[in-house]
């Protein structure tokens, strides 16, 4: 497992266990940021907040907060 993958894993851990998930929602995914252009977004991105406010029924802002 490279570093990337670990820290993929410790976050989709994180998810699970803060959100008392029994899976990963599907879709759900962590990539690196290799686009010039939105560097501003950092290094590596992730759709969690978006898919887990759909399941929450709260703001994704809120959840990426």
């Amino acid at each position: 497992m490279n570093q990337f993958e670990q820290i993929q894993q410790s976050f989709f851990d994180h998810i699970q266990k803060k959100y008392n998930l029994d899976s990963i929602p599907h879709g759900m995914e962590c990539t690196i940021n290799t686009d010039p252009e939105k560097i501003q977004f950092g290094d590596i991105n992730s759709n969690a907040a978006m898919i887990l406010a759909k399941i929450q029924k709260q703001n994704p802002r809120a959840i990426a907060q």
